[in-house]
């Protein structure tokens, strides 16, 4: 399978992820589920255009994907805090939200260190998704946590970003995108389990 075939299963899935997402919102009334509605369509269309730069050999002049991760992992971060209300996981929350964007601004003017802006996001979004299944583990949702859509969305988000660090920690120094198609496996996966979790969970009196 080439670099195309894998980018057009890639964006196929995230496409049809986003889309799921607001067919199902009426099942899903909560903030969280807004939140994420949100993140989905903001990934499904900056990997559209990645996707259309890609085959056209074109730069990303207009900082599309640095604005477009700067968005992501707020909007991650704006969903956990939901989650996590007690003081403790709120506080750790702003904490790495503050130090995620204050690296964003040097960033900014040195797009060389992006793939360390992305890293940084991988680390806040794995740790704010263990710290949500950690409270989980120890609430009585956990007898039916197969029916909550945040466990689904924080076990996708755990297994990507966390395995994901290593590959963006080394994109900066990568010749080639030999490596890419892993990515795209991770991607799937997180999409599959989204999905699952949109379809299969059942509507939460309130996050």
């Amino acid at each position: 399978m080439n670099l195309q075939t894998e980018l057009i299963f890639q964006i196929f899935f995230q496409i049809v992820t986003a889309i799921l997402s607001l067919f199902f919102y009426k099942k899903h009334k909560s903030i969280f589920y807004k939140l994420l509605c949100i993140f989905l369509i903001v990934v499904a269309i900056t990997e559209s255009i990645g996707i259309y730069q890609i085959k056209y050999d074109i730069i990303d002049k207009n900082n599309i994907h640095l604005i477009s991760a700067f968005f992501q992992f707020n909007l991650i971060a704006l969903m956990y805090s939901k989650l996590l209300n007690e003081k403790t996981g709120k506080k750790i929350i702003l904490f790495l939200s503050f130090l995620f964007n204050f690296y964003f601004v040097f960033v900014f003017f040195n797009k060389s260190l992006f793939p360390f802006l992305i890293a940084i996001g991988c680390i806040n979004s794995g740790l704010f998704s263990f710290l949500y299944l950690r409270k989980l583990l120890m609430s009585d949702k956990i007898i039916n946590y197969k029916e909550h859509l945040p466990f689904w969305v924080s076990v996708a988000f755990l297994i990507f970003y966390i395995t994901s660090i290593p590959f963006f920690t080394e994109m900066a120094y990568m010749q080639g995108r030999d490596l890419f198609f892993l990515v795209s496996i991770l991607i799937i996966i997180m999409n599959l389990l989204i999905i699952t979790g949109i379809i299969w969970s059942k509507k939460e009196v309130k996050y």
